[in-house]
């Protein structure tokens, strides 16, 4: 049996977290459909986390759009960065 969900995310590494988003794909999917998301485009992913949903939507974008991934977590921002390098 699974522990319950710790808002405060003490249980769990970015990567976790990371892997817990991909596991949603289709969510997302479904909310980058509902923006119209088109190359050039600019985006502001507000509590990005570790960022599925930013490299999403970057790649939505292409390279002539741009992605701001915003969140309280340095440590998730890093992460992010680390996927992008």
């Amino acid at each position: 049996m699974h522990e319950p969900y710790r808002k405060d995310m003490s249980d769990v590494s970015w990567a976790d977290v990371y892997e817990r988003q991909r596991l949603r794909a289709p969510l997302s999917a479904g909310w980058l459909d509902g923006l119209g998301l088109q190359p050039g485009d600019r985006v502001l992913d507000i509590g990005s986390g570790p960022g599925f949903v930013s490299v999403e939507a970057a790649r939505r974008v292409g390279p002539e759009g741009l992605v701001y991934a915003v969140d309280r977590s340095a440590a998730a921002l890093a992460y992010l960065e680390q996927l992008q390098a």
